[in-house]
């Protein structure tokens, strides 16, 4: 089968290019192993966005093919609030509905990609029957780093979120966070909290921090930045 778009992720990224492909457009697939609204809802949720509930909104209105963002989970939000991505991402899903009811939808992941002079061939993991993507769209989200240590480790959707951490980790333990950038700083305070002893660990030489606060952010990395200087400062 030859597609004139196929679009490979269907979280919010996905969505998104799903939402700016024109309604006239008949020949377009969207792949998703679940269709669960993508990492920000099933792995990230936890964290809270980078933009406010008003940023959000304001970018769901001017997107052509969603419906209008009424009577979604952003609208129990002041506009200056900062929402977690699990809230993000799932009113995503709701206002792109009827964009996906215009696509194929096919559940599955993609193994591979080869250019042809048809377009893209787009190979999947279960070993169904290839397509063909005369345009292809990767919106697909990045994978954690992992390290190949002889100690048992946390998926760091797990360290990231404080109610299912506390079934893993409890006072008195001892964990090594690699990496002080904003995920590791989030991950230690959540081990801290929980009066674990934690060990972060790092490779900038003097302060391991080295991105902006004094307000320059807010959301997931003004989280960051503020706990970076209470590490600091105690």
């Amino acid at each position: 089968m030859v597609y004139d778009i196929v679009i490979i992720g269907a979280g919010v990224a996905g969505l998104i290019a799903l939402g700016f492909v024109p309604t006239t457009a008949k020949n377009v697939a969207i792949i998703d192993p679940s269709f669960a609204g993508g990492d920000l809802a099933v792995k990230w949720g936890a964290i809270r966005s980078n933009t406010t509930a008003k940023q959000v909104r304001d970018a769901l209105r001017i997107v052509p093919g969603f419906t209008a963002p009424c009577g979604i989970s952003l609208d129990k939000y002041e506009d200056a609030e900062y929402v977690p991505l699990h809230v993000v991402a799932t009113d995503v899903q709701k206002v792109a509905a009827a964009a996906l009811t215009r696509a194929v939808c096919i559940v599955d992941s993609v193994s591979e990609l080869n250019q042809s002079e048809t377009g893209w061939s787009v190979i999947f993991r279960s070993g169904r029957q290839s397509i063909v993507g005369k345009r292809v769209f990767v919106c697909t989200g990045g994978e954690p780093k992992t390290m190949d240590i002889p100690k048992s480790t946390l998926p760091l959707e797990i360290a990231f979120d404080s109610p299912r951490l506390q079934r893993y980790v409890g006072e008195g333990d001892s964990v090594t966070v690699f990496g002080a950038a904003h995920s590791g700083v989030l991950v230690a305070h959540n081990l801290a909290q929980l009066g674990a002893t934690v060990y972060l660990v790092h490779r900038n030489q003097g302060c391991p921090f080295l991105y902006a606060r004094d307000g320059e952010y807010e959301g997931v990395k003004g989280d960051a930045a503020t706990i970076s200087d209470a590490i600091l400062a105690s």
